[in-house]
């Protein structure tokens, strides 16, 4: 189960299932797998309700930024405020066909050997028929999050100074 309700003492889950079910007008059930500081359920209308420890936020531009890129790969998410009375942040997303990445994740390879006889052995890409190809735009914003990312390294950075390393060229 989710450890959301060791890390704090402000909610219980029975607090997050009913306020979930009031906030999606129907029932709910917990996912088989839970994150880090969070409790999510799944709603009978195909909502994703997510209740999130303040040691571990979301934030709404990484969220955003992550539906443009990715698009219909990545869900859309919307933040919902705060538990009453409490420091856990409330976030509903519209869950994605397919197979999580969590189920899949130890199970993928960038590349598969296939033998073939006669003809050698050739390396053949994972999933490239699936991904397409990347737009302009997309290529330009996976560069610039590469570039801030270098920047972070090397310059020592935080969060907090981040921004103004990328500000005067860090």
């Amino acid at each position: 189960m989710s450890d959301l309700f060791e890390t704090q003492n402000e909610v219980t889950q029975d607090d997050c299932d009913t306020y979930a079910q009031n906030l999606v007008k129907g029932s709910v059930t917990p996912m088989p797998w839970q994150g880090f500081h969070s409790y999510t359920l799944l709603s009978n209308s195909g909502l994703i309700i997510q209740f999130r420890s303040k040691a571990s936020p979301l934030d709404s531009s990484t969220t955003k930024l992550a539906k443009q890129v990715h698009g219909h790969l990545a869900p859309a998410t919307t933040y919902h405020g705060l538990m009453p009375n409490s420091s856990v942040s409330v976030w509903v997303m519209i869950i994605i066909a397919g197979v999580g990445y969590l189920f899949t994740a130890s199970t993928i390879t960038t590349a598969k050997l296939d033998i073939n006889p006669g003809a050698g052995i050739e390396t053949e890409r994972i999933g490239q028929e699936q991904r397409g190809h990347r737009t302009r735009k997309e290529r330009r914003i996976y560069k610039e999050i590469r570039v801030r990312k270098k920047r972070r390294f090397y310059t020592g950075y935080g969060p907090q100074e981040r921004g103004e390393a990328i500000l005067y060229g860090l």
